[in-house]
């Protein structure tokens, strides 16, 4: 059995784990948008209003990911995250029980990938949704040792820098390509 001390998820991280996953993901759409602009824009000789498309556009897009993010934070649904709890990992199960009373209990292999992210280990259940475990929640050194080897190894998320380097490079030829054929 792996135990773990009671903790809580403070909302300042979790605000700042939603906002860097949000900022994550639309910065990729922000930069495939501004490659197309820039192609679209740049050989007809307009790259003054391109770059203040730029900058007017990444300052938006941080105001419109923060607002998003805090919204959803400080929503009275996701009120219960930030509840202390007691977890045990235990036979294939994972138990916890929050400070209100509330219980629940899923299987481990529910869990299909795990992130590390400062000082936090999030469980994903399902693609989008993940049980935050404080590191230094862990009872024990031990503990420590037998979590990382029993659930998080061979779990590890992937980075997907590389797929997304991937699409934008072939977008970035495609249009590439595209403009150097309406030059001709």
């Amino acid at each position: 059995m792996i135990e773990l001390n009671e903790f809580s998820f403070p909302a300042d991280d979790y605000f700042r784990l939603v906002l860097r996953r949000l900022l994550s993901r639309l910065g990729w759409l922000f930069a495939y948008g501004g490659s197309v602009m820039g192609f679209l824009l740049l050989p007809v000789g307009h790259t003054g209003i391109w770059g203040g498309w730029m900058v007017f556009s990444g300052v938006l897009l941080l105001l419109t990911a923060c607002a998003a993010a805090r919204k959803f934070v400080y929503a009275k649904e996701n009120a219960a995250i930030f509840q202390k709890r007691k977890m045990t990992f235990d036979a294939g199960m994972c138990h916890y029980v929050c400070e209100d009373g509330t219980e629940a209990k899923f299987p481990l292999t529910q869990i299909s990938r795990v992130a590390v992210w400062r000082d936090y280990y999030l469980l994903y259940v399902t693609k989008h949704n993940y049980v935050p475990v404080p590191r230094g929640a862990l009872a024990s050194e031990d503990d420590r040792r037998r979590f990382e080897a029993e659930i998080v190894r061979g779990k590890e998320k992937k980075s997907g820098f590389v797929k997304h380097a991937v699409i934008y490079l072939a977008i970035t030829a495609a249009l590439a390509y595209v403009g150097v054929c309406s030059l001709r």
